[in-house]
């Protein structure tokens, strides 16, 4: 014989389902509203960390603007703006973003390429290949294009060539200029501050 329930234990019955359904749903958004928050943080912390890898990136474009030489004395390596001697004499000479190292008179070899400054009464940083080394009176014999041999004393040259540089190196000089260092500013703060304004802000900045 079939048990029949009673009109008030069906509505406690029925209360009772719904209260669990309602926990359950609670229990739900609860778990969503947590796995929100965590990605919520997980975000800002890459994007932190990216507005402090970028803020460093940007200091270290600012060192060669402050000190002699492009910093070269400071990190013993660096980029500058120089004619390179490896072009054709015959056509228009170029300018050329090279990667350049500190000289050190005592490790310098016949065949390496030495940087000067003002050669030609220009204000250009020039590459010159090293043909001979006096090391009494610790001077360099050069010559640019294998026609004319010129001598330099240890102080007069300011690095040594190292290489030429690939795009991305040129592209990275030229935000060590100064009109290059204020766009890469610029660029960095519209982009971070656009997505701090849509995406990382608190809901409470936004209202």
């Amino acid at each position: 014989m079939n048990d029949f329930l009673t009109t008030e234990e069906l509505i406690q019955r029925l209360r009772t389902q719904s209260t669990h359904e309602i926990q359950n749903k609670k229990s739900v958004q609860h778990h969503k509203h947590q796995q929100k928050t965590e990605a919520s943080k997980t975000v800002k912390m890459i994007y932190w960390c990216l507005v402090g890898l970028f803020s460093l990136i940007t200091l270290l474009a600012l060192i060669p603007m402050v000190l002699p030489n492009r910093a070269i004395n400071l990190i013993g390596r660096t980029m500058i703006l120089a004619i390179p001697n490896d072009q054709e004499l015959d056509a228009e000479l170029k300018a050329d973003v090279i990667i350049i190292k500190k000289f050190s008179f005592d490790d310098i070899v016949i065949g390496d390429r030495i940087i000067i400054y003002g050669k030609f009464s220009t204000d250009l940083y020039w590459v010159e290949e090293v043909v001979s080394i006096d090391l009494t009176n610790r001077t360099l014999d050069t010559t640019f294009g294998y026609f004319v041999r010129n001598t330099y004393s240890e102080a007069d040259v300011i690095a040594t060539f190292h290489d030429h540089t690939t795009t991305f190196e040129s592209l990275v000089y030229v935000s060590t200029t100064p009109r290059g260092f204020i766009s890469l500013v610029l660029i960095e703060v519209l982009i971070f501050g656009s997505i701090y304004y849509y995406f990382i802000r608190n809901e409470q900045e936004k209202k």
